[in-house]
């Protein structure tokens, strides 16, 4: 947690100058450690974030804060959290000492009228428990504003909120620029547009992400290949050569709540430097664990919690779980596996296991034979999920054999110097159980409609927009 306090003096209409004194606070979810131990070991301690906001907040209000303001990279929970909850947006702004709040880390836009957490009256000012909370979206997709009205105390040594509250300014095609903004930004605006214009590979048929969460996609094909192409050449005559390579990509493309134009689609041809970044949303670093055969069926049913449970004669039913980003869903290369959504899934929201059922997955093979549960394989992944991100069990220190080989970007360049499309188009890795006899709506670009033959044998019917502006398209499993 970092604190400050600031001062603003402020010039009323009688002349007289009075300051206010803003103590702001910041925070971020403690397992950002467990993500990045690697990083932050022997450098930083993470602590629960509320005891040490509580206390923050005390103490700037103690240092004479008038206005107690928290930057917080926390949402509210879409989903049980468990014990180490990281979204904890609505605690924080319960906090006695607490004016004003800033989240984020979830891509929630607050308030923006159908928050069902809180009351119509609380939502339409933005308030939270009184207290004005403010999250803009994603991607520059809101401004978010808050507006504090303060009232000089009665004796003249401080200051009382008269009124607070919060709003998004969404941004849109026509949303007026600031020119002081763009005259700051010019120079940096015009290098960044010539780097990301630059050409960065060639590939020979088009590929998007656009069904990814319906049946294998290429584009994650492609990640996960050049994944186990720069680990294949990292332990290349080592004693780790000797084991089955395999690879893992998520489906971080894939709408959610960044909205349908979350979606990548790459052209044949030539691709150039800002489809790579693109495709690389986050900044993950190639790495690659020793898994056996029982911890990857553990992966793959956590990966398949995105999922909805299918249920019968229920044909507008959402395929994917809206509470679950595709960034969480992983499918591994190298491996062959049949997802029935019609069962419950091994997991909960929390990532807690539930023993009593037998999960999603089944018909795993590995080269056309069952999973062995006790074979160990090496998997190329990335830091973070090797941390334990996105409700995974992290690998402990012995179990992580290859650390900070490229960043993924530069493992996909890599590859992209001599790719096999054709390795990539045949590499499917998972489907869905066949003839479920169910019927679900995949939520997907208004774009994908152009490509509906690509899904042509699960008879897809587009529906419309839905208000987000997602495709509706349903799908006969």
């Amino acid at each position: 947690m970092d604190a400050a306090l600031f001062e603003r003096r402020t010039t009323q209409p009688d002349g007289i100058t009075d300051k206010i004194r803003i103590g702001v606070l910041s925070s971020t979810p403690d397992r950002t450690y467990i993500w990045n131990r690697h990083h932050l070991a022997d450098k930083a301690v993470f602590l629960r974030p509320l005891p040490v906001l509580r206390k923050g907040a005390k103490r700037l209000r103690a240092e004479g804060a008038d206005v107690v303001l928290v930057l917080a990279h926390m949402g509210f929970p879409l989903v049980d959290e468990g014990v180490q909850a990281q979204n904890e947006l609505t605690e924080v702004a319960e906090i006695p000492e607490v004016d004003a709040v800033i989240g984020g880390h979830t891509h929630q836009r607050f308030p923006d009228g159908s928050n069902t957490c809180f009351d119509e009256t609380g939502q339409l000012k933005g308030l939270v428990n009184g207290t004005p909370v403010v999250q803009p979206g994603a991607a520059g997709s809101d401004l978010g504003q808050i507006r504090i009205t303060l009232k000089k105390e009665k004796d003249g040594t401080g200051w009382q909120i008269k009124k607070a509250e919060s709003f998004l300014a969404q941004t849109r095609p026509d949303t007026i620029e600031d020119e002081s903004v763009n005259w700051f930004a010019a120079k940096a605006h015009r290098e960044t547009i010539a780097y990301l214009e630059r050409p960065a590979a060639k590939i020979a048929k088009p590929m998007n992400t656009y069904f990814a969460l319906a049946r294998p996609s290429p584009v994650q094909a492609l990640m996960a290949t050049a994944k186990r192409h720069i680990i294949a050449k990292t332990v290349e005559g080592t004693g780790l050569a000797d084991l089955p390579l395999i690879a893992a990509a998520s489906a971080a493309l894939t709408g959610g709540l960044d909205g349908p134009e979350n979606f990548i689609s790459l052209p044949a041809g030539e691709i150039k430097y800002r489809h790579i970044a693109g495709l690389n949303p986050y900044a993950n670093q190639v790495w690659a664990v020793r898994a056996t055969g029982a911890r990857i069926i553990d992966w793959l049913e956590r990966s398949a919690m995105i999922f909805n449970t299918l249920v019968e004669d229920n044909p507008d039913q959402i395929l994917i779980n809206p509470n679950i980003p595709g960034f969480r869903y992983d499918a591994i290369l190298g491996l062959s596996y049949v997802i029935d959504p019609r069962e419950l899934p091994r997991f909960d929201d929390a990532g807690r296991r539930l023993p009593e059922r037998t999960g999603r997955n089944s018909s795993v093979t590995w080269q056309g034979q069952p999973l062995d549960p006790n074979m160990n394989f090496l998997v190329a992944t990335t830091d973070h999920r090797a941390g334990g991100g996105g409700i995974y069990q992290p690998f402990e220190g012995g179990e992580i054999v290859v650390k900070g080989t490229a960043p993924l970007p530069e493992a996909l360049l890599d590859y992209l110097k001599n790719p096999s499309c054709d390795e990539i188009r045949s590499a499917r890795p998972w489907r869905l159980e066949p003839r479920m006899g169910r019927s679900a709506v995949l939520l997907s670009s208004p774009e994908a409609v152009r490509h509906l033959n690509e899904i042509s044998d699960l008879s897809p019917q587009p529906c419309g927009l839905d208000k987000e502006g997602f495709l509706k398209i349903r799908l006969h499993l």
